[in-house]
């Protein structure tokens, strides 16, 4: 299979992007989201971050290109058309749906709180995040308490290390900056592979955190600290892990540490945006030079045997077997130390969808999640959607069916997409936040017509 240059990937995969915080889809609002050419209306801030941006409808469609990679994949649905609603100056990292609000998290630390008429800024926290436009660091999630007065924030802080934050909010639910405490701190020694993306988990009554393995793309396919099981890179964890714990094997260079119980999965990259629904887990795996995936796992397994999930990089990429002969950890047992090949090979979850980066027409590159429609008079009820961020194609995922559809986007939408969300404010609509700064609608086809 024919791969890009290492210098490429590493470009294509700078990405600092995290989730949807289970609230219903579709909430009515007296009008619609504003689509003119007047410059929005931003309350609570001196300086204006939102260009005035007039209606841009890109009718032009992108093509539909060939699928090489699971065999779900059913079609292609033409259709949509894509508005530009607002324009900020630095990039919007994640966008957040919780409350009847769109909170849109841009990448130097502040997060702007948007009710369908105007924005506020909710929290300006540019003194602690570390954040350049060319690398992956900056802010990365934000998740509320479902009955408690409190939130949490991710970022990369100025000492490189992943952060998570709480802070106290009022009974306004504004934000008190003097409240505040550091419940995680996580390393990074290089310049990629955060992920840092939050949910609440309703299954678990727990906070979740999906954290990259922290390793530059020119050596992720040789770091084998996604399997090590006394490391946290590399992981889906809990952050209050008093009510939930795991027990995982032992994989590690030595034996001399247990493995950690705060492990709900392993053997991940860079899982960006988790998502919960019912009893399920969806998030992807953004891959290296060969492969993308997407992952869904039944969360009574973990009940039932409290084992984490595997999910086998880096000897598996999407369905691909990757050539590695050596490894820096074994798997032990009864303080015995065997290879861990053999163990990931008969134990790695697959992926409900992955697709090769190459085809004969198209070169895609990292799959960027991804939102539920919720709406159940939608068309689009139960089906996941994500983007390829090179190709800018946008895929809905039908849980019920395990199918997949690609809806192709127009190839000149600026820059590369780092999130997506289900349009709160409007029926069967999607919020795209890219690299350029742009905040844009898609209004998704007719599936059956």
């Amino acid at each position: 299979m024919k791969k890009c240059s290492k210098s490429l990937l590493f470009f294509l995969l700078i990405l600092g992007c995290g989730g949807s915080q289970g609230d219903e889809n579709i909430i009515n609002t007296p009008e619609e989201i504003q689509e003119t050419s007047e410059t929005t209306k931003i309350d609570n801030t001196e300086e204006s971050v939102v260009e005035e941006v007039k209606d841009e409808t890109f009718y032009q469609e992108g093509d539909c290109y060939e699928w090489i990679g699971s065999a779900n994949h059913v079609g292609c649905i033409k259709g949509s058309s894509v508005v530009s609603m607002n324009k900020f100056d630095i990039r919007p990292n994640n966008l957040i749906h919780d409350r009847g609000n769109l909170y849109i998290l841009l990448g130097d630390g502040k997060i702007y709180k948007y009710d369908g008429y105007t924005y506020q800024e909710f929290l300006n926290i540019e003194e602690k995040v570390s954040f350049n436009p060319n690398e992956e660091a900056g802010l990365f999630g934000l998740v509320f308490h479902p009955t408690e007065k409190y939130m949490l924030v991710s970022y990369s802080n100025k000492e490189n290390i992943l952060t998570v934050e709480k802070y106290t909010l009022d009974n306004f639910s504004n934000v008190s900056l003097l409240e505040s405490e550091i419940l995680l701190s996580i390393p990074n020694s290089n310049c990629c592979h955060w992920a840092g993306d939050m949910i609440w988990s309703d299954y678990f009554n727990d906070f979740l955190i999906g954290v990259g393995d922290m390793e530059e793309n020119d050596f992720s396919f040789i770091n084998h600290e996604p399997l090590d099981t006394t490391s946290r890179r590399g992981k889906i964890l809990f952050l209050n892990s008093k009510n939930n714990f795991s027990n995982p094997p032992l994989i590690s260079e030595t034996n001399l540490y247990p493995p950690r119980e705060d492990i709900l999965g392993y053997g991940l990259r860079n899982p960006w945006k988790l998502y919960e629904y019912k009893n399920l887990l969806i998030f992807p795996d953004i891959g290296y030079a060969s492969s993308e995936e997407l992952n869904i796992v039944n969360l009574d397994k973990f009940s039932t045997t409290k084992e984490p999930f595997l999910f086998g990089w880096p000897l598996f990429e999407g369905s691909i077997k990757n050539d590695l002969n050596v490894t820096e950890v074994f798997y032990w047992e009864n303080n015995i130390s065997k290879s861990v090949f053999d163990y990931v090979y008969e134990n790695s979850v697959e992926p409900k969808v992955h697709y090769d980066h190459q085809t004969e027409e198209i070169y895609r590159a990292a799959l960027i999640g991804g939102d539920l429609m919720l709406d159940p008079k939608s068309e689009y009820y139960e089906n996941y959607f994500f983007v390829d961020y090179l190709t800018k194609e946008m895929f809905a995922y039908d849980l019920l069916e395990n199918t997949i559809r690609t809806i192709p986007l127009p190839a000149e939408l600026p820059g590369n997409f780092h999130s997506l969300l289900i349009n709160p404010f409007e029926k069967d609509s999607v919020l795209l936040a890219n690299s350029s700064g742009y905040l844009m609608k898609v209004s998704l086809p007719k599936l059956n017509g």
